[in-house]
């Protein structure tokens, strides 16, 4: 996790109830692909829901830092950030953000007003506050930041990293079956206790 916090944390062997604040939902992950896969074809943008129509089915994963979704996705909502310049009812002077040729990346204006961003998992919406968003800062002067949503980059797998484990409680579950055999392999998510 990006920064040293008392709020973020991973535990093994066992789940701290005190960590979440509701029940949490139990989503199923698709077997013999060797990751937490699940569908997510929903996002929302300041709370407004979507559909991502061409959802590439998505995994959670520790090991990656950024949220990484299908192009589409991060292109809405990139689109709506922009700093406005010096006449507020024009783009005259405004600053865009967008994709980056020069870091290869998304990146936005680091003054502007960035909308929460949210997945879908399961039945639940997990909400990652604007604060998440900005990964880094990209020069001194504060101009301009990374952004911690990137494009998959046509890849056809959405990958859930940090950006998205900070905002939500997770539990990966992998337990074995009475007989010894297979038994649930799942996430479980829940709102976090603390931010």
């Amino acid at each position: 996790m990006r920064e040293a916090s008392s709020t973020s944390f991973f535990s093994f062997g066992s789940v701290p109830s005190t960590s979440y604040k509701d029940t949490l939902t139990t989503l199923p992950c698709f077997p013999g692909n060797g990751y937490w896969e699940f569908l997510s074809p929903f996002y929302a943008i300041n709370g407004t829901l979507k559909y991502n129509l061409l959802s590439s089915p998505a995994i959670a994963d520790t090991g990656t830092s950024l949220l990484i979704v299908d192009g589409a996705v991060a292109d809405d909502y990139y689109t709506q950030i922009f700093l406005p310049g010096p006449d507020p009812g024009s783009n005259n002077g405004a600053l865009q953000a967008g994709y980056s040729s020069d870091y290869q990346a998304y990146i936005f204006p680091c003054q502007a007003d960035i909308p929460t961003f949210g997945v879908s998992v399961g039945n639940r919406m997990v909400t990652v506050p604007k604060e998440y968003v900005n990964y880094a800062n990209l020069d001194d002067t504060d101009t301009w930041c990374y952004g911690g949503i990137q494009d998959n980059g046509g890849f056809e797998l959405q990958i859930y990293g940090d950006v998205f484990f900070r905002s939500t409680f997770a539990v990966f579950e992998n337990s074995t079956g009475a007989s010894g055999g297979a038994g649930l392999v799942g996430l479980r998510f829940g709102e976090k206790a603390v931010y």
